[in-house]
């Protein structure tokens, strides 16, 4: 969905939003449905996937 240029960034954050689960969709729903919001919350949810995989990584060794 984020390289379909034709398609409103609000809509990519609601079909984001569908696809997640858990502390993503915590941290996801937090933000409104706006074309800003989208490039906001993938920024976000990257962050956090950061996070987890340093914290795995950081157990494994």
């Amino acid at each position: 969905v984020s390289i379909k240029p034709r398609i409103a960034n609000s809509a990519k954050i609601t079909n984001l939003c569908s696809c997640l689960s858990c502390e993503a969709l915590v941290i996801i729903t937090r933000l409104c449905s706006s074309n800003a919001d989208y490039e906001l919350a993938t920024e976000k949810h990257r962050k956090e996937l950061d996070k987890a995989a340093e914290k795995d990584a950081a157990s494994t060794t």
